[in-house]
C-alpha cells in the first residue's frame, strides 16, 4: 500500500512540475514578445576581399568583409533605420530622460559596435561612411570600444595594427566616431583585485578622454563600457557601474527591453567573417518599431 502511495505522490510531484515548466515557458514566450528588441550588431576587424593582405588583425574569422558591410548598411538606411549611438540607446531607451525626436518615431533602432580599434576601421569602415553619407545625406555613428594600451603601441612589424589617438580623433571630430571603454588593457576584469580593477576602468576613460580632449563639443566621451572577452561577475558590475552609465555583453543575442531592464547586461549580436548580408538583415528585422512617445 504505501508503495502505490510514493508512487501517486511521484506522479503528482512530476505533473507538478511538468505544469510549473509548461507555466515559465509559456511566460517567457509573452514576455519575450511583448520585449521591445534592438539589434546592436558587434564587429571586430574589418577587410577588403580586393586586399585581404592588407591590415589583417589577430582572429582572422572575427574579420568581416567591408563589401558585405556596405550591403548591410545601405539596406538598414533604405528601410529607414535609426542608427543608435551609446548614449542614444542610453538616454531613450535605458533611463528615457529624453522623449525620441518625432523624425524617429516609428523607426527601427539599431547599433553598429566595433571591438579592439583595429585600423583597418579607419582604412576601410570610415571611407564607406562618408560614402554612404554622401549618397544618401545620412552620418552614421559606429561606436568604438577602444584600449588605449593597444592605440599607444608603435609596432609597424606587428601583424595586427590599432588605431592610434589621431585616427579615434579624426573618425570623431568628422561625426562618425562614438569613442567608448573596454579597458587599458582588453584583460579578464574577474581575475583582478579591486585596486587593478579600477585602474583599468578609470585609467581607460582617461585616456580616452585626453585623446579627445574636446568634453564640450560631445561630453559623451568613455560613458559606456564593453566587457572584454564577454567576461563579467558581480564585482565586475560593481565597479563599472561607479564609473560607467552602461555595461556591453558580447553573448550573440539580440538585446532586449524588459520590466527588469539592466543597464550593464547589454547584449550584442556577434559577427563572424562567413556571415552573409542576408543574414544580418534578417537578425535587424526582428526589431520591434518604435511606438509614438
Amino acid at each position: 500500500m504505501k508503495n502505490f502511495k510514493k508512487i501517486g505522490l511521484s506522479k503528482t510531484y512530476f505533473g507538478l512540475a511538468i505544469a510549473i515548466a509548461l507555466s515559465l515557458a509559456i511566460a517567457k514566450i509573452i514576455i519575450d514578445s511583448m520585449s521591445f528588441k534592438i539589434p546592436i550588431f558587434g564587429f571586430h576587424s574589418i577587410f577588403d576581399r580586393t586586399n585581404p593582405e592588407k591590415l589583417p588583425s589577430r582572429a582572422s574569422y572575427l574579420d568581416y568583409p567591408v563589401q558585405d558591410l556596405e550591403q548591410v548598411l545601405k539596406y538598414l538606411i533604405q528601410e529607414e533605420y535609426w542608427f543608435l549611438s551609446s548614449q542614444d540607446l542610453y538616454d531613450y531607451f535605458l533611463t528615457k530622460t529624453k522623449t525620441i525626436p518625432q523624425k524617429y518615431v516609428g523607426k527601427r533602432p539599431v547599433m553598429l559596435t566595433f571591438d579592439d580599434g583595429y585600423e583597418n576601421i579607419h582604412a576601410f569602415v570610415l571611407p564607406l561612411l562618408e560614402k554612404l553619407a554622401k549618397q544618401y545625406n545620412i552620418r552614421i555613428p559606429i561606436v568604438l570600444f577602444l584600449n588605449p594600451a593597444f592605440m599607444e603601441r608603435e609596432k609597424p612589424d606587428r601583424k595586427d595594427k590599432y588605431l592610434n589617438c589621431d585616427r579615434v580623433k579624426d573618425g570623431f571630430k568628422k561625426g562618425f566616431y562614438d569613442v567608448q571603454s573596454a579597458g587599458v588593457n582588453h584583460t579578464h576584469l574577474t581575475k583582478l583585485e579591486i585596486s587593478e580593477l579600477e585602474k583599468e576602468l578609470l585609467e581607460s576613460q582617461r585616456k580616452l578622454q585626453e585623446c579627445i580632449a574636446e568634453p564640450t563639443l560631445n561630453p559623451t566621451v568613455s560613458l559606456h563600457f564593453a566587457y572584454p572577452y564577454n567576461r563579467i561577475n558581480r564585482r565586475v558590475k560593481f565597479y563599472t557601474s561607479k564609473y560607467y552609465q552602461s555595461g556591453y555583453l558580447y553573448n550573440d543575442e539580440i538585446y532586449k527591453l524588459n520590466f527588469w531592464q539592466n543597464h550593464y547586461k547589454i547584449s550584442r549580436l556577434a559577427v563572424f567573417r562567413n556571415d552573409s548580408p542576408q543574414k544580418l538583415i534578417d537578425r535587424a528585422r526582428q526589431a520591434s518599431k518604435i511606438t509614438a512617445q
